[in-house]
């Protein structure tokens, strides 16, 4: 007869060691629940991890590179991150557009040195930014309570004062909001990139208002890296979990989750372990995966199953990493080199619709939107000293 040990069970199961899931598991635990951790990678982080994927020595964040929208959210610090490691470094200027004639843009730590950068193009655009990120500063308390609360319903959003003004400018198209904002090519072209960073192609609905929500996020809190790697920001979050008794099992991966008469009661691990919830079971993982392999279409039905089989993935980063022998020097002058993040660009707003075309023709663009991160500049912990 064969012995098995007792069932592991506790409050709550979190699938997935990402800083999503182990942020949930903080409040989780937070709230006084026993929370268990389970990720099937080797190591902790999901998206936020790093690696020295180049070479020996040379340190990359493998996918999520700096830290921005992340400072406007209450977590961290309710969280006590900085408490428990985690350290940003924020470069001042701290991003950059490099245009092909060799011109280049910047964004400072303030205001009057954004505008004028700006002014080097359009002194009409530079107060025009003034204008804009003024009218960001003024609601930032509403647009961080949306960005952290329900989406609210439309009828109430069309009912609020100019409701119906606001509604037009979250609808609108990059193209059509740079068009009617800005004069110069240039800023046109910079503003309607920033919809890059949320697979927006210039001609998406949603693309004005989210470059100018992160454009001005970028204005407010500033683009920074985390250092020592972006790993930092889960190896935080894991010790915030740790000391409020919470557990994370790596190498552990889910194969489904265990429903009976309607209620999911455990996980069960790809070597049959099974282990028992009493509670929640949070899953930080894809929706088809959630769906289709987690839980399975007896659980889910037939119709939402094969909706979910259709799913279709947006673009995604085609992603180089660099070990250098010394840091980039740019034609463009030596503020770019110096900055967190930078975009260097076609010639034209139309180019840059044109490789969204080929992007989502499963083509390499013609005249690619390069993003480049000075990881080793900002952040000299990430390679051999005067390495880049």
């Amino acid at each position: 007869m064969i012995i098995r040990p007792p069932m592991a069970s506790y409050d709550a199961v979190v699938i997935g060691a990402g800083h999503n899931g182990l942020t949930c598991a903080c409040y989780l635990a937070k709230a006084g629940l026993s929370v268990i951790v389970l990720e099937r990678y080797a190591t902790i982080g999901g998206m936020t991890i790093s690696e020295e994927i180049a070479a020996p020595g040379h340190l990359s964040d493998v996918h999520a590179s700096g830290y921005l929208v992340a400072k406007l959210s209450p977590s961290p610090d309710e969280l006590g991150l900085a408490e428990h490691g985690l350290e940003l470094i924020t470069p001042n200027p701290n991003w950059a557009q490099i245009f092909p004639d060799g011109r280049s843009f910047v964004i400072g730590r303030d205001v009057e040195t954004t505008a004028a950068s700006i002014a080097r193009f359009s002194r009409r655009d530079a107060d025009t930014w003034r204008t804009l990120y003024a009218r960001f500063a003024a609601a930032k308390p509403t647009v961080v309570r949306a960005m952290y609360s329900r989406p609210e319903r439309l009828a109430e959003e069309l009912g609020a004062p100019h409701g119906a003004d606001g509604y037009r400018f979250l609808m609108q198209t990059a193209r059509n909001w740079v068009d009617e904002t800005f004069e110069s090519p240039e800023m046109r072209l910079f503003f309607a990139s920033a919809g890059l960073h949320a697979g927006l192609a210039p001609d998406d609905p949603l693309g004005g208002h989210f470059a100018w929500m992160f454009v001005a996020a970028i204005q407010d809190v500033g683009c920074s890296l985390v250092r020592g790697g972006m790993h930092r920001v889960s190896e935080a979050l894991a010790k915030v979990l740790r000391a409020r008794g919470g557990t994370i099992r790596t190498n552990a991966e889910v194969a489904s989750i265990v429903v009976e008469n309607g209620r999911a009661v455990a996980v069960r691990l790809a070597d049959g372990e099974r282990i028992g919830v009493d509670g929640v079971i949070a899953a930080n993982a894809d929706p088809r995966h959630f769906g289709l392999d987690l839980l399975g279409d007896t659980i889910i039905g037939a119709e939402a199953a094969s909706k979910l089989q259709r799913y279709e993935w947006g673009p995604s980063f085609f992603g180089i990493y660099a070990a250098l022998d010394r840091p980039v020097a740019f034609k463009a002058g030596p503020e770019p080199a110096t900055v967190c993040y930078l975009h260097a660009s076609g010639a034209s707003l139309d180019d840059l619709a044109a490789s969204f075309v080929d992007i989502r023709a499963g083509r390499l663009p013609k005249n690619p939107m390069v993003g480049i991160i000075n990881e080793a500049v900002v952040d000299p912990s990430r390679a051999p000293a005067g390495k880049g």
